[in-house]
């Protein structure tokens, strides 16, 4: 009558079933934009430094390059221009493969982001 039952755990694998079904969505829903969504800005840009070789892009990066390209100059850090080439060596750098790019980026970075949250709510 009066008796309490203990709390029961979460089983292990619901939280990584929850994390994988937010992905999935998450995925989907980014598929869907990619195929609807005109090239913004940063797209432009980021497609006219792959377009340049290695040494030029570098250059154009660190602000040393004289060309008028037509777009913002990027004085990012080259980590996403040279992942960027990478895929586009294999894909090409149409609009779509670009933007898959970007969508397989963020599916690759979700166990991490899965990980980091675990540890950081002590699961």
């Amino acid at each position: 009558q009066g008796r309490m039952r203990p709390a029961r755990p979460t089983p292990g694998w619901l939280p990584i079933l929850l994390a994988v079904a937010i992905g999935a969505i998450h995925l989907a829903a980014a598929a869907r934009f990619a195929g609807v969504q005109s090239l913004w800005v940063d797209e432009t840009t980021q497609m006219t430094g792959l377009s340049l070789d290695f040494i030029e892009r570098m250059r154009w990066l660190a602000g040393g390059s004289n060309m008028q390209l037509g777009v913002p100059p990027d004085r990012m850090p080259p980590g996403s221009y040279v992942l960027g080439a990478a895929w586009s060596g294999v894909a090409g750098l149409s609009e779509s493969a670009m933007r898959w790019f970007g969508i397989v980026a963020l599916a690759t970075g979700l166990p991490a982001l899965y990980l980091a949250g675990s540890r950081l709510g002590g699961a």
